[in-house]
């Protein structure tokens, strides 16, 4: 009869066997809850089904099993998830269980989430400096926040460790600052990055798998005055990109519909850096059926693979511009070609005669709102003649943060917040005390807002040959029926999901 130690070493070894060759994680965990004759391991394998079921990691249900695992154990099945080697790290578990490093039994070194440690001005031991592990933590914490991107400031006196949740910047306790340097290190190493040369900006990408889900990390290092500054934004393939109907309301999607069955023309779709604007493309290339139509994209770099679609990476280093690579996919006779984005005349001519000749063309751009988008084409290089020719429509969009509804209050209406409403009105409003579920915030989850504008002759001759202001051809659009971002947003304001204060911070001022 084996060991209770021969058994959770076998246990290990075979998980790694199972998932090296390819098994699902699932049916790992199910296989050896029907073989296993050990109540823990059984238990075990019952926590890991119910975790990675939910969506959650390896961890997350082994750190529920304290009287198994101790902390060390658990901070090695945590770097292999972060880097993607969880069955390396469990061959690794059984063979320090063989030589007796990990204990079978109760653990006597008490267990928990892997925190970051205190700060502290006393010198930390190498020895004593889990780079790996910390760097690792950052990234779980990251990923089990939400968080759209990590800011790691690295200064003469301190670390300071922040990330952009629904939007707004948090910051988390920080590891030590004895550690900075080697952090800084382990995520330039991670991104192939040059270690030794601190003095030029450098860009690099990492690519891990947490929980089970692919995550692509862009990492930007920069020197600073007083030390360093490195800034990973967390890019996640969704599961399913959504369709057109979960995304837009019915009067916009009807919309959306009309402008897509035009045989040919430009939609843009506008707005800052984190916005959702790729998300929005993606799920309108989704629509097109991928059979009967030839989509190209043209990106820098290519966000999320999609089937059916022939998708390419500009680099410019090598010379292939955006430009260039529009050539190409002039001559690959397309339907439908999306541009990641449109900065410079040589790329918007291209674009332009594309549009001219057949090809329904996206692409995004970083303005304010539909009537500038318009004007930005013009400023780019669009013929102003050919603007009414090309353009069909443009889509801006913001995504603003959701009270959170376990904190959620009506709060007292100050006069200077009933201007934003309708005169008479006696408007509801409500805000987040903040809770332990929000982290304090008062929000949680985003919701997106869209403004549609379509543009006619008599708005695109007053924006382009009569020579108004943008305010006046502004308020002509808005005269017209078109509803701003702003109105959008109050009207959310209104049903009680969000602030007017967030509101007022997303969305730019109606003229």
């Amino acid at each position: 009869m084996k060991t209770m130690k021969q058994e959770w070493i076998e246990f290990w070894k075979k998980m790694a066997r199972m998932l090296d060759t390819g098994i699902p994680i699932l049916a790992t965990f199910e296989t050896i809850q029907k073989e296993s004759t050990q109540p823990a391991i059984e238990e075990t394998c019952r926590l890991l089904l119910e975790e990675v079921k939910a969506g959650n990691t390896v961890y997350d249900a082994l750190v529920r099993l304290p009287q198994y695992f101790s902390t060390s154990m658990l901070k090695m099945i945590q770097v292999g998830e972060m880097t993607g080697k969880l069955p390396e790290s469990m061959l690794s578990l059984a063979a320090g269980i063989e030589e007796g490093s990990f204990p079978v039994g109760p653990s006597e070194e008490g267990m928990g989430t892997i925190a970051p440690a205190e700060a502290t001005d006393q010198p930390v031991p190498e020895s004593d400096l889990p780079i790996i592990n910390i760097a690792a933590n950052i990234l779980y914490e990251a990923y089990h926040q939400k968080a759209s991107a990590i800011h790691i400031e690295v200064l003469s006196d301190a670390i300071q460790v922040r990330f952009r949740v629904d939007g707004a910047l948090q910051e988390i306790a920080s590891p030590p600052k004895a550690v900075g340097p080697a952090l800084i290190n382990r995520f330039k190493i991670m991104a192939n990055m040059n270690v030794s040369d601190k003095r030029l900006p450098q860009d690099g990408r990492i690519h891990i798998s947490i929980a089970n889900q692919l995550v692509d990390l862009r990492i930007s290092y920069l020197p600073i005055t007083d030390g360093e500054s490195i800034v990973l934004r967390v890019l996640t393939a969704p599961v399913s990109l959504p369709n057109l109907d979960r995304i837009f309301k019915a009067d916009h999607l009807a919309t959306l519909q009309r402008w897509l069955k035009r045989p040919a023309g430009l939609i843009v779709v506008n707005g800052p850096t984190g916005s959702g604007k790729t998300t929005t493309l993606y799920s309108i290339l989704k629509s097109f059926d991928p059979v009967q139509t030839k989509i190209m994209t043209i990106e820098h770099p290519v966000e999320y693979r999609l089937a059916g679609v022939c998708q390419q990476a500009i680099n410019p280093a090598l010379g292939l511009t955006y430009p260039a690579a529009l050539r190409v996919a002039f001559r690959q006779d397309p339907d439908v070609v999306m541009v990641g984005e449109v900065r410079d005349q040589e790329t918007v001519s291209i674009l332009t005669e594309m549009a001219l000749t057949g090809n329904r063309v996206l692409t995004a751009l970083h303005t304010d709102g539909g009537v500038q988008s318009a004007q930005r084409l013009v400023d780019i290089g669009v013929e102003p003649h050919l603007l009414a020719s090309v353009l069909v429509g443009v889509i801006s969009q913001r995504l603003v943060r959701q009270i959170c509804p376990h904190c959620k209050a009506e709060i007292k209406v100050e006069p200077w917040m009933r201007e934003f409403f309708p005169k008479g009105g006696r408007p509801k409003l409500y805000a987040g005390k903040g809770c332990a579920k929000c982290n304090g915030t008062g929000y949680s989850g985003r919701q997106a807002i869209f403004e549609f504008f379509e543009p006619t002759g008599g708005i695109l001759r007053k924006l382009t040959l009569d020579g108004s202001t943008l305010a006046e051809v502004q308020a002509e659009a808005e005269a017209g029926g078109l509803k701003t971002l702003r109105q959008e947003g109050l009207d959310l304001v209104a049903e009680g999901v969000t602030t007017l204060d967030e509101i007022l911070r997303v969305t730019p001022n109606d003229p």
